[in-house]
This record gives C-alpha cells, structure tokens and sequence, in this order.
C-alpha cells in the first residue's frame, strides 16, 4: 500500500504546471509574466509559537513559482560564468563591497579547509588567484532560499502539531549520517521544490547551481527537517497530508517517489529518537556552530538555549536575509523579493523544557537499532 498517492490533488493551481521544465519559449514567457506579478512582494509569514490558534504560517507568493524562478536564474548564471571564464581567461569576478562583507562572514563560520565533499567546490574556487565571487554568492543565495522553505515547511508542520520547538533545543552534527534521517531526505526530495533540480538534474553531467553539481548534492536542508522528524517521531504520512493541502510545495514526482517505494516499502514507522545526529552540547546554543562541524551559509537553527532561544533564532533567520539582500542587490535586483524575510514572533521558553518522555531517554544506540529493524526491510 503506497504511502501517499500520486496525482489525487486538484487544490493546486494549474498554473504551475508546465514549470518543472523550462524547455519552450512558452513556459518561459508564461513564468516571466507570472514573475512581474510579485517581483517586488515582500514575504509576510506570521510565524506563531506553539500555542497559536492564529492561520498557519503563509506568503504573499507562491513559493512553487518562485522556486521555478530561482531555478530559472541560477541555471542562466551557470551559463553565464561558462561564458564569461572562457571569455575573461584567468580574471574573477568581484562584487559590491557589502555583498562581498556578507560572503566574508560567512566564511568565518566554516573550515575552508575542510574536505567536505558539498562545498569542495566552492572553497576550490576561493583558493584561485581570481575566484568567481559572483558564483559563490550565487551558490550561497541558492542555499539560503532552499532553507527559507524548509523553515516554512517547519513551521506549518509545527503549527499542525506534528513537530515542536524541543527538537531544536539538541545540537544537530551536520557532518553526521544515519539510516532514519537518510531515508527520510530521501522521501522528502520527492517533492520538487525540497529537490530544486540538484540531485536529479534533467541532464546530470550539466550542473544548474553555481559551483555545485550532483556528485556533490547539498542537502544539509532536507536533513535538518528529516532529523526534527525522527526527533519528534513525526508519521510520514501525515506529513504528506500537512503538505499536500498547502501551496508550499508542488505534487510529488512520480519517477522519484515509484523508486522511494521500491527501495523502501517496508518504512511505515518512525520510532521517535531525541537523539537523532546529536552533536556536542553548547551553552550559547548554535546559531553559529563551531566550524568543524558546519557546512557553508547553514543558518537554520538547532542546539537552542532556553536562555537564548528567540536570539538565536533570529541571528540565524537574519543571515539569511542577508545573504538574499546581498545577492539581490549584487546580482538579480528582478528576483522575487522577501523569499527569505522572515517575521519571527519568538518562543515562548516555556515550550523548550523537555517533557517527561524526552527525559527519560535510556535506551542505548544498539537498543534503538533494534526497535528499527522491522521498519525497512531493505
């Protein structure tokens, strides 16, 4: 019995439609006059805590044509640096002087060392003579909208009741990979929107995101969601139904979610695991997580502090908009605008004290692998 089923949703506009592939001259027209209707919307989320009884999180645009928009621009920035590399020989590209404050930032919060494999290629670019910085601020806008999302996501699931607040208040050890939390990115990147068009590229030899490509797929997004979902023991099934009645995402594709189901048709049950990828405790929480176990322009929040909770949360949200201003005003001033501004009304502190359950966590890493077991026969 499928999880969830295909093709059964007539809420969403047709509209959308013809947008997952931008190959006519029609489409593309058809998503250029569709932009010119909210290429200067500001994003107006009302974001409540918990205890709300106010309408769920929303937008004053789609966030599926907006995705399609995004991916529209970053495909024709790739062809564009192509052009301009074989062009300008070994000369880089430079930015604004704030635009460029911002991607210095956001360097100082990661290890350019580091040899993990989604940002290689960006920090193989900054280690040049002459860095394309315009394709690094690209890559970082491409991941601090993708990110927006899944905060909406987030909180529509919060406000469902289906997640809460305590599962931020545990670190999350990005680098760190698990059974549970892969195969459930994996469900989620059946939705397009939580994909973008990276780990399954129409032509996957010819990357659509600046300085990244599907060998070396950025999904620490998708698994920061996947994670608060088997932190809180959330069904996958009502989480397709929570997503299925919003406009936050578009219908699963088919391609993607018949392979999901062969590959997992056993993944009914997610037993609920406080602990899942876990990192070191941190008194002032991790808006800012240590560089060895961060990844580039990550800024959606985890290890919140009671004492810190709604600073933090807005210190990460503010990166974000930061980042999207700063690539706005350097690059794409035609963008919709306010993919990322967030209105955040705070936390309640109350809501991070951990419930009796949470407390009495005992059971050990093998234990828990064995309550598993039956849930994914593959």
């Amino acid at each position: 019995m499928a999880l969830y089923h295909i093709g059964t949703r007539s809420s969403k506009d047709s509209t959308f439609s013809g947008f997952h592939t931008m190959d006519s001259p029609e489409a593309r027209k058809l998503l250029n006059e569709k932009l010119e209707q909210f290429a200067h919307a500001r994003g107006s989320g009302s974001h409540k805590d918990t205890h709300s009884d106010d309408k769920p999180p929303s937008r004053d645009f789609s966030w599926i044509l907006a995705v399609r928009a995004v991916q529209q621009h970053l495909a024709e920035q790739v062809n564009r640096a192509r052009s301009n590399a074989a062009a300008r020989g070994p000369k880089g590209t430079s930015l604004p002087s704030n635009s460029q404050a911002v991607v210095d930032s956001e360097l100082t919060l990661v290890d350019t060392k580091a040899k993990y494999p989604p940002d290689a290629r960006v920090f193989e670019e900054l280690a040049k003579d002459a860095p394309d910085c315009q394709s690094v601020l690209a890559n970082l806008y491409w991941r601090s909208v993708r990110q927006a999302l899944v905060w909406d996501i987030f909180q529509l699931l919060l406000h469902e009741g289906l997640v809460d607040w305590k599962c931020l208040t545990r670190p999350i050890s990005i680098p760190v990979s698990t059974h549970d939390t892969d195969v459930v990115s994996s469900f989620l990147t059946c939705f397009p929107e939580l994909d973008m068009q990276l780990r399954f590229p129409a032509d996957p030899t010819d990357p659509q995101i600046p300085l990244q490509s599907q060998t070396d797929q950025w999904l620490s997004d998708v698994e920061w969601l996947a994670t608060i979902i088997v932190r809180c023991g959330t069904p996958l099934a009502d989480v397709v139904t929570v997503l299925e009645k919003s406009t936050l995402v578009d219908d699963v594709d088919r391609t993607r979610s018949w392979f999901w189901e062969a590959a997992h048709p056993n993944f009914r049950i997610i037993f609920k695991w406080p602990q899942e990828r876990a990192g070191p405790e941190n008194e002032y929480g991790y808006a800012h997580a240590p560089k060895d176990v961060n990844t580039l322009g990550f800024w959606l929040p985890h290890g919140l502090s009671k004492d810190h909770c709604n600073e933090q949360v807005r210190d990460c949200l503010a990166r974000g908009a930061a980042i999207e201003k700063a690539y706005r005003e350097a690059m794409a001033p035609n963008l919709p605008d306010g993919l990322v501004a967030i209105d955040f009304t705070g936390i309640d502190p109350a809501v991070l004290d951990p419930s009796e359950s949470d407390k009495d966590e005992s059971l050990s890493s093998e234990e828990k692998n064995e309550c598993q077991e039956p849930q994914d026969s593959t």
